[in-house]
Formats: structure tokens, sequence, C-alpha cells
């Protein structure tokens, strides 16, 4: 199923994002690019947890416990073999609970 999910941000928040995102002080905003990873990344770990979204959601809030998390062609991977993969779109990371 594709979406058109709208989400509107401000740039405080598109800053707040980009920061937390690329783990920098910069001042560069978070791209579209950016934030649909971020969304992807959330929606998969839903998927492959045994709870409930809203008690994910809230335990993810209120614990403050994500991680990242490395992915190649939709394999888990260890950063340092991550790390020495060429940049593509089929290399990404996201967050872990």
């Amino acid at each position: 199923m594709k979406t058109n999910v709208s989400i509107e941000l401000t740039d405080e928040q598109r800053l707040d994002l980009a920061q937390k995102y690329n783990s920098t002080t910069n001042k560069k905003l978070l791209t579209r690019t950016e934030l649909k990873d971020i969304v992807l990344n959330y929606i998969e770990e839903l998927i492959n947890v045994d709870t409930t979204v809203r008690k994910t959601t809230k335990r993810v809030i209120n614990d403050n416990v994500w991680s990242r998390i490395y992915y190649f062609n939709g394999k888990r991977l260890p950063k340092d073999i991550w790390d020495n993969i060429p940049e593509g779109p089929r290399k990404f990371y996201g967050f872990d609970q």
C-alpha cells in the first residue's frame, strides 16, 4: 500500500529533528528524504515488536530508548561492517528501541 501522509513541521521542529537524525549541532534543516527514512524505520520497528503501537511509542518517548541500527540491502549489520559499505539507496540506519 502506498500512502500520502501529510506532516506539517515548523522550521524549529525540522532543525531539532535534523540535529537528532544526524547527531550534529549544525543548522541544516531536515529534508523530506530524511523524514521519510525516520518514518519508515519507525514503522519497521513497530512491525518487529510483539506489543501494541501505543505501548511501544509510550516506552520510546518515556524511556528515551532509541539507539541506531544499521541496514544494507534489507539486512541488519554491525556498524563496523556498515561503515565500509559505499553510500547508496540501500544503505541506511534507523533507530531501535
